[in-house]
C-alpha cells in the first residue's frame, strides 16, 4: 500500500490531475467522515476535507517515500484542521458579556431614594 501511495504522490508532485482525482476517490470520503465526526456539521466537514486534500497536493513535492502512506497522513491533517476550526469557533450568546458587573444602584433602590 505504501509503495502505491509513494507512486501516487510522485504523480501528484508532477501535477498530474488524474493523480489528484485518484487521491480524492481513494481518500476523500475518509477525510470527510473524520471531519464530520469531529465537527458534527456536513458543510464544515466538506470544507475541512477539501482543505486537507489541498494540503496534500501542495506538499506532494516534500513527500518522503516509505512512510505509513497517504491515509494516516491525511487522517492526522484532517483531525488537526478540525481542532483548529473548533478553536476558532466561539459560541454565540447573542449578547456579549460585560467584563465587570455593573455596580450602579438598581431601579428599585433609585425609586426608594
Amino acid at each position: 500500500m505504501a509503495s502505491r501511495d509513494d507512486a501516487l504522490m510522485a504523480r501528484l508532485s508532477a501535477c498530474e490531475s488524474a493523480a489528484l482525482a485518484e487521491v480524492i476517490a481513494l481518500y476523500g470520503q475518509k477525510a470527510h467522515r473524520i471531519a464530520w465526526r469531529m465537527l458534527g456539521d456536513a458543510a464544515a466537514a466538506e470544507d475541512v476535507a477539501q482543505e486537507a486534500i489541498i494540503k496534500l497536493w501542495q506538499g506532494a513535492g516534500g513527500w518522503q517515500p516509505g512512510g505509513q502512506g497517504i491515509g494516516p497522513w491525511l487522517a492526522r491533517v484532517t483531525a488537526n484542521l478540525c481542532i483548529d476550526r473548533a478553536r476558532r469557533i466561539r459560541p454565540l450568546t447573542g449578547v456579549e458579556l460585560p467584563e465587570q458587573a455593573d455596580e450602579s444602584p438598581g431601579a428599585d433602590v433609585r425609586l426608594d431614594a
